[in-house]
């Protein structure tokens, strides 16, 4: 690869042996210090990095799965209390109440039967009082069938429920 008169072949052989082994020991030294620095440590470093990811989702794995019992046994203190609606005139009058009660009324967009409940739209709603209501309206013995939300802007999105017996 170097010809015979470039410079570089001249200084090293004009080296003696023993300096031409240190250069090479230097360069060895210096490849392998590279080869640490740009390949070994990020992979080691990313390694123990999802290495505490993958503990870190454990742990919160193991606490969703912990919760679980608590959950059930709220879900199933609230369900004696819940009212069974009967026909879809029921539910499309529970649902109108509960509009008002929460002051969705002026931001809902079509309230209509369908064949097996009640579609609510909203072109731009609060959200906050948006699952207030929904909330509301499941622990009052309402199914929640179908959720379609999209943001619109700062605190406000679109919605479609559909809401069944």
């Amino acid at each position: 690869m170097l010809n015979q008169s470039s410079p570089v072949l001249q200084k090293w052989q004009e080296l003696s042996q023993r300096e031409q082994r240190l250069l090479s020991f230097l360069a060895l030294f210096l490849l392998l210090a590279l080869m640490y620095l740009l390949i070994w440590s990020p992979l080691q470093s990313a390694k123990e990095q999802a290495q505490a990811d993958l503990l870190r989702e454990q742990q919160q794995w193991q606490w969703l799965q912990e919760q679980i019992p608590a959950w059930q046994q709220v879900q199933s203190e609230q369900a004696p209390s819940v009212k069974a609606l009967g026909s879809q005139n029921e539910l499309m009058a529970q649902l109108q109440s509960s509009l008002r009660q929460f002051s969705l009324q002026s931001q809902l967009e079509t309230l209509s039967l369908t064949q097996k409940g009640v579609k609510a739209s909203f072109k731009q709603v609060d959200a906050q009082r948006l699952f207030k209501w929904i909330e509301h309206n499941e622990r009052s013995g309402v199914k929640l069938v179908k959720l379609t939300i999209a943001p619109e802007s700062a605190g406000m999105v679109k919605a479609s429920l559909e809401w069944g017996l």
